[in-house]
């Protein structure tokens, strides 16, 4: 079983692999605005809606919490 720095980890590895999907849209000059959208939405989504959320509801508490 992971533990929760470990999760976080991971959750940060996914969205640098969006943002190297992005990277590479860009660099191929990707014509199709509906996939650059898809993408974005599933960083901004990710990021803010998921991960955001476990740092700001359980991570940082619980550090506040130690000192």
């Amino acid at each position: 079983m992971k533990t929760a720095t470990q999760n976080l980890e991971d959750d940060h590895a996914f969205i640098l692999q969006l943002t190297d999907v992005m990277e590479l849209m860009v660099n191929q000059q990707t014509k199709s605005i509906q996939d650059i959208e898809t993408v974005l939405s599933l960083i901004r989504n990710y990021a803010d809606g998921f991960h955001h959320a476990k740092e700001e509801n359980l991570l940082f508490p619980l550090m506040t919490q130690k000192g």
